[in-house]
């Protein structure tokens, strides 16, 4: 239960980072938010980023295997721009508006998660 609790922090960290250091990544907020509701914000995408990760992601690598072992894992970075733009489209106030900031948004994904799977 808690390393469930820490990866939904650590994915809404993540979008935190992301959204606060990628220009071309947002999250649109309709007027002025309180800390209150934009941490709601924050926490319920961090919940759908832990879904696709553990949902999503493992299904989409188990179809891509052959390819990922062709590729001798470089495969796995697409799979990971997937999920990131795939998050993209279940949460409306997150937008990524160019393929580069999509590219810098799945590398600090990436180097996140390979971070806690360490630790984890």
């Amino acid at each position: 239960m808690l390393t469930i609790f820490f990866r939904i922090l650590l994915n809404a960290t993540l979008l935190f980072l992301t959204a606060k250091f990628v220009p071309d990544i947002s999250f649109a907020v309709s007027g002025e938010l309180s800390d209150g509701e934009l941490l709601w914000i924050y926490a319920r995408a961090g919940v759908a980023m832990a879904l696709v990760n553990a949902l999503v992601t493992p299904l989409l690598k188990l179809l891509f295997f052959p390819l990922i072992l062709i590729t001798f894992g470089l495969a796995s970075g697409l799979l990971n721009i997937f999920a990131l733009w795939f998050l993209s489209l279940l949460l409306p106030n997150l937008t990524i508006s160019s393929l580069l900031a999509l590219l810098y948004g799945t590398v600090i994904f990436s180097i996140g998660n390979s971070i806690v799977n360490r630790i984890l």
